[in-house]
This record gives structure tokens, C-alpha cells and sequence, in this order.
């Protein structure tokens, strides 16, 4: 059975970063957040661009990204202790984010699978 909680960790990653982008650019008033921000507003909008084409990238099921990638990208998202864009410098953190997405970018097209001929498909020889 399959369960329903689970989902594929490419799109969770590629949520995650569409709804950082999305509340770092829309400041919401302090009383209404339950917990402070762990990032600042600048230097993730200074890393939107690549942060954009990594979701891109993650979300297109014609793209071999390896699980160590995928585990990168969260590491960036997450790591509170080595991720630039936690740590609050611009510069630092859209360099990195730049490393990451060309990484992601590089991730090669699936292969397309061959097609046999219909009497070879179907067991018969010489079609």
C-alpha cells in the first residue's frame, strides 16, 4: 500500500524552495509569526535566481538528480551551521547557490528508451 505521506524528496525540496522565496518577499508583520525567521530577507533574495532555476531543475521528471544533489540542496536550505544562506552573508550564499544550481544544471536528460520494431516487441524474429 502505498503511503500518502510520503513524497518524492525532489518536489519536497523544490516546495521548500518555492515557499522561502515566496515569504522572504512578502514581509509579514511580527505578531503574526509563531517563530522568528532563521534566514534574512536580503540574502535570500540575493540567492532567488539560482534558487529558481534548482527548483526548475528538480521539479522536471525528465532530469536524472542524483540523491547526493538532492541531499545538497537540502543541506543549503537546512544546515543552520555550514549553509551560507542561513548564516547571513549575500555574497557568500549567492556564490554557493550559483555552485549548486550549475551542479543541478548538469544533471543529464533520462535516456529515451529504444523502441523496437512491432514483430521484435511481439517475440516474433525477423521483422
Amino acid at each position: 500500500m502505498r503511503n500518502p505521506f510520503h513524497t518524492d524528496p525532489r518536489k519536497r525540496q523544490a516546495r521548500s524552495i518555492d515557499r522561502l522565496l515566496v515569504e522572504a518577499s512578502r514581509p509579514t508583520p511580527l505578531t503574526l509569526r509563531r517563530f522568528p525567521a532563521t534566514y534574512r530577507r536580503p540574502v535570500v533574495m540575493a540567492c532567488a535566481e539560482p534558487l529558481t532555476e534548482i527548483a526548475a531543475v528538480l521539479r522536471d521528471d525528465e532530469r536524472l538528480v542524483s540523491a547526493d544533489l538532492v541531499r545538497r540542496v537540502s543541506t543549503f536550505l537546512t544546515d543552520g551551521s555550514t549553509s551560507p544562506l542561513l548564516r547571513g552573508h549575500a555574497g557568500r550564499a549567492r556564490l554557493a547557490a550559483c555552485e549548486l544550481a550549475a551542479a543541478v544544471a548538469c544533471a543529464p536528460p533520462m535516456p529515451t528508451p529504444l523502441r523496437l520494431k512491432p514483430a521484435l516487441a511481439a517475440g516474433r524474429p525477423g521483422g
